[in-house]
């Protein structure tokens, strides 16, 4: 691939060994080559540093490791990496989400032939840990919202995150920087990365739609029905979220085998990718359910 279609991988993480690996490990399986992978560690008093360094002398692709020995924030960690990256396109990864193994070729395919976009996403499986269950979770097609770890965008050098709050900032940063003039970013309809909803129950997300968070986001953003809803949704039981989001936003939904449990990347199909490998067909349908499991 041409140096001027270079793809730099952005990953924060803190506290994320146990799902650091796999997630490095679906960025080795990208059919497209041209990358570099550059990772915010965030404070982490488990393992991760340790494991971060190894990584960077390990992996086949060029690599930096910021360590910032204090708590900055996943988004003050973005924004230093987007300092750094030097490539034509930005994909985000959160610390503990995987990408199918032609996420990334699918989506510079996309933005080389649609320059009318700044940015796309993708729709998303949805690994739900304590259920034992997966969902696909619909995107819709032209829209100002992206789940974080499908998002590709055109670097920029204007393009920044508001470090002043942690709810919602990706949906502002879409909104602010990466609409553009098509009023808009692309969802491709096939899900192309895999977002974990932790059994610790420790997305940051959720952890985010604290008061404090929320009253910094009303205060940024003026957005008091969005801020409310959001608090109000994080006093559900952990089930009960399970049965609006998969209501609302969920094409399928089905029960996990012991096997994918173990292995997160049966759910995409792709064991078998090399780094190196040819781009693999499009696959757009769910996984099938082992016999005996349920569907719904």
């Amino acid at each position: 691939m041409e140096k001027t279609k270079l793809v730099s991988v952005l990953i924060c993480t803190c506290n994320a060994e146990r799902f650091l690996g796999a997630t490095i490990d679906s960025v080795l399986r990208q059919s497209y080559t041209n990358l570099e992978i550059l990772a915010h560690d965030d404070g982490s008093t488990d393992g991760t540093a340790s494991l971060l360094a190894e990584i960077k002398e390990t992996i086949p692709y060029p690599c930096e490791v910021v360590f910032s020995g204090q708590k900055k924030g996943p988004y003050a960690g973005l924004n230093v990496l987007l300092q750094k990256a030097q490539g034509r396109y930005i994909a985000i990864l959160d610390h503990d989400d995987l990408w199918r193994a032609d996420k990334i070729a699918r989506q510079v395919e996309f933005l080389e032939s649609h320059p009318e976009y700044r940015a796309c996403g993708s729709m998303t499986y949805v690994l739900w840990e304590s259920l034992g269950r997966l969902s696909v979770f619909r995107a819709k097609e032209k829209d100002d919202k992206a789940f974080h770890s499908t998002l590709m965008f055109r670097n920029d050098p204007a393009f920044r995150y508001d470090e002043g709050y942690l709810y919602r900032n990706d949906f502002q940063f879409i909104r602010k920087h990466l609409c553009g003039d098509a009023g808009a970013i692309a969802n491709l309809q096939e899900p192309l990365a895999l977002w974990r909803i932790r059994s610790d129950g420790r997305n940051l997300s959720r952890r985010w739609s604290g008061l404090g968070s929320i009253w910094r986001y009303i205060r940024a953003t003026r957005d008091v029905a969005g801020g409310v809803s959001g608090y109000l949704f994080n006093l559900l039981p952990p089930r009960l979220v399970y049965t609006i989001l998969t209501s609302r936003h969920a094409t399928k939904t089905r029960d996990c085998s012991p096997a994918e449990r173990e292995d997160p990347f049966l759910f995409l199909n792709d064991t078998a990718v090399s780094p190196r490998a040819a781009s693999r067909p499009r696959d757009t349908t769910m996984p099938t359910a082992c016999p005996g499991q349920k569907t719904a």
